[in-house]
């Protein structure tokens, strides 16, 4: 049997657009619960960006009043995400993102250190950003790249962290917030055995630490000077801001990173470029909205997360694990909040295929899976799903649920409602890679089925079919 690979594109009308959803305001748009990949920009952000697209669009390094006016704009940004993770206005870098935040850290991290050390220690179950430029210094510049394993329930394991500490090492670099599972890791604890190794015998300078933080922004307090990290990277586009703009915290403690851009000395001479005083304008209210709402919208992230898990659990007609939970118990009652994001469920069908799953429901729900098609022979798993050793018949079939700040009550029933129907339709009418999972596998349909019998549910939902039996379809015709 041949696998079908496609893009999971909804069968929207071509000329079909979402009206504004957030807040939404036509029922029959797409329910988004993936916050995680992006947020939408918050209409305080929009608002607070338009007067420096039109009025105060003056070069901040211009000495006149409309550069003037541009430059209090950034700097008024600078000093609201400084807040947002307890810093200084001046340890902060504005840049295009997240990923060019994690080459300047790494890359003129190591560079500014000038010595002979080339070891790098990593979690297992990085962002690409942060492996795809760990593979770039290993390549190109001879450096040895150390991973700490992580636990069953997501975390690293600090004591190994500590074996693995020696002369050579120049830099550990570990995510504060995991992307997939949000499982939060011990980074000042990290920090502290980095710390005592320097001062030991063995110690051989300064060890810098960096901490991709992208994921926690506005799902969690995020103190940067609790943590006692050198440098920390975050993302617009992940705490409602837009797309292209993130900064990197660099600690008045640490060696400013050598710059990977040229040309002239904006920010302070340590990224080159003109400013993109829109972008960080919209960061800064982005931040100072967290600022001043965090504690209420966590407590209420929080409360739509698991009233989500609570109904996938009690309708789902097969075996669940919630990979995003320390209990092996999926129905324990949430007593980790300090050790998951506030928003981020990930939970697992036994024996289904979760991008089967998302292309039935393409138009009603926007989620993302912990697998996907990727060749005629295998159904390629995260990395972190085999990272925390998740048991393969439930990796293929977990959903990265994650809820934010426009979601409603009545988005998480819906949304249950529609996934338990995707779960029904594809056990009844199982899609070519479905099919093939079970083979591939060995995984025998009637054995996922759990007991006792669920409560009833609505299975009368009209779902997408399967993009891979449409391709199937038309493959046959010809």
């Amino acid at each position: 049997m041949q696998l079908f690979v496609s893009r999971a594109i909804p069968f929207f009308p071509l000329d079909y657009t979402p009206s504004p959803i957030f807040p939404k305001t036509n029922p029959s748009d797409p329910i988004y619960l993936d916050y995680n990949a992006t947020t939408p920009v918050d209409p305080e952000v929009a608002k607070a960006m338009w007067p420096f697209m039109t009025q105060y669009f003056g070069n901040p390094s211009s000495g006149h009043v409309y550069g003037k006016l541009a430059k209090e704009g950034v700097e008024n940004a600078r000093s609201s995400i400084a807040k947002m993770i307890n810093a200084k206005p001046e340890e902060i870098l504005f840049l295009s993102g997240g990923s060019e935040s994690i080459n300047q850290a790494l890359i003129g991290g190591v560079r500014t250190l000038n010595d002979k050390r080339r070891t790098i220690i990593a979690s297992c179950f990085e962002h690409p950003a942060v492996n795809e430029t760990l593979a770039f210094l290993e390549k190109e510049y001879g450096f040895k790249i150390v991973h700490l394993r992580v636990d069953t329930h997501g975390f690293v394991d600090v004591d190994q962290l500590e074996l693995v500490l020696s002369p050579d090492v120049a830099m550990v670099t570990c995510m504060l917030a995991n992307n997939e599972i949000g499982s939060i890791q011990p980074i000042a604890e990290m920090v502290r055995r980095v710390r005592a190794f320097e001062h030991s015998a063995e110690g051989n300078g300064r060890i810098l630490f960096h901490c991709d933080a992208s994921q926690a922004g506005g799902k969690m307090r995020v103190d940067a000077k609790a943590l006692g990290v050198d440098y920390m990277t975050m993302a617009g586009h992940k705490i409602y801001a837009t797309k292209g703009v993130g900064i990197l915290y660099i600690s008045e403690a640490a060696p400013c990173p050598a710059k990977i851009i040229h040309g002239a000395n904006q920010e302070g001479g340590r990224r080159a470029g003109t400013e993109n005083v829109i972008l960080c304008v919209g960061m800064g209210k982005a931040a100072e909205l967290i600022n001043e709402n965090l504690d209420a919208d966590m407590k209420r992230m929080h409360a739509l997360k698991t009233k989500l898990k609570r109904l996938l659990l009690d309708r789902s007609p097969v075996n669940v694990r919630v990979n995003s939970s320390l209990s092996a118990d999926p129905y324990a009652e949430d007593d980790d909040t300090d050790k998951y994001l506030s928003n981020t469920l990930s939970i697992a069908f036994e024996g289904m295929l979760s991008s089967s799953l998302l292309s039935m429901m393409g138009s009603k729900l926007c989620t993302s899976a912990g697998a996907a098609c990727h060749s005629a022979e295998a159904i390629s798993v995260s990395e972190v799903l085999r990272a925390v050793h998740c048991p393969l018949s439930y990796a293929i079939g977990t959903l990265r649920l994650s809820v934010g700040r426009y979601t409603t009550e009545q988005d998480v029933e819906d949304a249950a409602e529609i996934i338990i129907a995707a779960v029904y339709k594809l056990l009844e009418q199982p899609s070519v890679n479905q099919k093939l999972a079970w083979e591939l596998y060995n995984i025998d349909p009637e054995s996922i089925y759990k007991t006792p019998v669920v409560a009833s549910v609505n299975k009368n939902i009209e779902l997408d079919p399967c993009i891979c039996d449409v391709e199937f379809a038309k493959k046959q015709a010809k």
